[in-house]
């Protein structure tokens, strides 16, 4: 009689409140592993890489017949090897010395011009020769030496393996050698973890137009590790989470980076790995990840029905850089991963969701293929990603046939983010806006979920669970107290947020639409520590019904983290 009543019970909560049961496995369905809704903030820069080049110094010319002559007529002049410069470009320098008699010095001058045009460009160990030759019929000819970097040695570097930073550092000088190219790629190295800070020099090598690259290093932290407290997680779960993670940097000297992530509430526990390591010295990246997570239902009074959840992910990825640059980075990724979920209702499995196994299992292999871009400057930062998903039906994914929801299907999420500096005050602009489309219903597993800090505040965590939706944020970041640096230490956060979400295929629910506004305190006391207040005010989607009422559902989002 008991059970009957509580199945009674949850058939009314469940019908009113759909997202509950979902919460504790859905998620924005990007790539696992990765977090994109963390916006692009703008951040103090690392000091810039220091590069002492050697004041450019002329090419040694050649014995010349042509220059020991009083005065020549010359009717033509011919510049060859330049791969840099086209022969239109070139005849801008020379044209004003064709059709004339030439001294010595005005030879001598043509060459120190062509050589400048290089210099200017930033090809320092470039220049122009007069070559030995007889004049004939007027015509004379310049040789073009284009420098090139002939050695790379490091130093300072304790950790880190010497061939994995000179294979790096020799791609800024590919020949013909620019100081400008050579110079992105030192800023390259330090926005990644490992370098914090390059004092580099060119030195002349061995023969004309060789130059040597001598690197002083100083390493990054070896690892960090991350506490954060908040309540950025569904109230079913738990009122306030925990959570721990870190990563180890170059364990093998080789670039390789070991992540790992601990995370708990009342009824949530999470363990999550990642292994990533350069395979290319342009930074090709193979990345292996996995994890394991457990709810409970701890919510009154949807307690009492013991529902619970345990869900997996393990999969691949490979990174390829496409453009790399200090200002501007586009990557192609291609992954594969398996996620699954088995929920339960009074210990025994159960489906909550169309297209879940009767027993409470569900299964997705989904191929993904995600174009990534992130361009800056020093006033704003711009992230988009898009992501496209194709569930294959392998490794037994679930499919009960019909209409329902299975694990074949096509999605695409996309992500946009940017930040902006608002004039000298130091004010920021965040946006960002996030939306998933697909072709046929979905598992809880792949659903786009509205709701919480990261998408509509003012609403609990994944308060809408749904096969198709969009979230959108606009904040205002004002600094109202800063440090004897000129640093915001206290921000003011005024900020506005609509989302909503829709099922595919079949009625939904409302509401389909949350809309809020509100006001939010950053406070960054120190470097690595760093806490934040958020409340909203809502306005679509008073309607919803949730089982309490919870710190997040009165509107308030709290969090901490500390950096170790």
């Amino acid at each position: 009689m008991r059970r009957g009543s509580l199945l009674t019970l949850a058939i009314a909560l469940l019908a009113s409140s759909p997202a509950v049961v979902r919460a504790q496995d859905a998620g924005p369905p990007a790539v696992p592993g990765k977090d994109p809704q963390a916006p692009p903030l703008l951040q103090p820069a690392r000091p810039a890489p220091q590069l002492q080049a050697p004041s450019p110094s002329q090419p040694p010319a050649a014995t010349q017949r042509a220059a020991s002559l009083p005065r020549i007529r010359v009717r033509e002049i011919r510049v060859t090897g330049s791969t840099v410069f086209s022969d239109a470009a070139l005849a801008e320098v020379t044209a004003p010395y064709v059709g004339r008699d030439l001294t010595q010095e005005d030879l001598a001058a043509l060459r120190q011009a062509l050589t400048l045009k290089y210099v200017n460009a930033g090809y320092i160990n470039s220049g122009a020769l007069l070559p030995d030759q007889q004049v004939v019929d007027g015509v004379v000819e310049y040789r073009i030496v284009e420098g090139r970097l002939s050695a790379v040695t490091v130093s300072g570097n304790t950790r880190l393996r010497s061939e994995y930073l000179t294979d790096r550092l020799a791609l800024g000088g590919a020949a013909p050698l620019n100081v400008n190219t050579l110079q992105d790629r030192l800023q390259l190295l330090l926005q990644g973890p490992f370098v914090e800070r390059i004092n580099a020099e060119l030195s002349p090598g061995d023969r004309p137009g060789e130059a040597r690259l001598n690197a002083r290093i100083e390493e990054g932290p070896a690892s960090q590790v991350s506490a954060t407290l908040d309540n950025d997680i569904s109230p079913s779960l738990g009122q306030a989470r925990a959570g721990l993670r870190g990563q180890w940097y170059s364990p093998t000297g080789r670039g390789d980076v070991l992540g790992w992530e601990l995370a708990a509430a009342s009824g949530y526990r999470k363990l999550s790995a990642s292994y990533g390591m350069p395979i290319s010295a342009r930074d090709a990246t193979l990345e292996v990840f996995a994890d394991l997570s457990r709810a409970e239902v701890v919510e009154n009074p949807l307690n009492a029905l013991d529902i619970q959840s345990t869900s997996s992910t393990i999969g691949l990825r490979l990174t390829v850089p496409v453009l790399r640059t200090a200002r501007e980075q586009f990557n192609l990724i291609a992954g594969f991963d398996v996620r699954q979920s088995e929920s339960e209702l009074l210990g025994t499995g159960f489906a909550f969701s169309p297209g879940v196994e009767p027993d409470g299992r569900s299964k997705v292999s989904v191929l993904r293929f995600v174009q990534d871009y992130v361009g800056r400057d020093s006033h704003q930062v711009t992230a988009a990603r898009s992501t496209f998903s194709l569930g294959t039906g392998a490794f037994g994914a679930t499919d009960l046939g019909g209409n329902v929801p299975n694990g074949k299907f096509v999605a695409w999420l996309g992500q946009f983010q940017h930040a902006r500096r608002l004039g000298e005050s130091g004010s920021q602009l965040v946006l960002r806006f996030d939306a998933q489309l697909t072709n046929k219903p979905l598992l809880p597993l792949e659903q786009f979920a509205v709701g919480g800090v990261r998408t509509v505040r003012g609403f609990r965590t994944n308060q809408l669970v749904r096969d198709q939706g969009y979230a959108a944020s606009a904040e205002v970041r004002v600094p109202v107290m800063r440090n004897a640096d000129g640093a915001a230490v206290l921000q003011l956060a005024p900020f506005i947020d609509i989302g909503g979400a829709w099922y595919k295929g079949r009625a939904t629910d409302t509401p389909q639409r949350l809309s809020s506004a509100g006001l939010g305190l950053r406070w960054d006391p120190r470097p690595g520590l760093h806490a934040e207040l958020y409340w909203a005010r809502t306005f679509s989607g008073r309607d919803v019904v949730n089982p309490s009422r919870s710190l997040q559902d009165r509107g308030w989002h709290l969090a901490l983290r500390a950096d170790f």
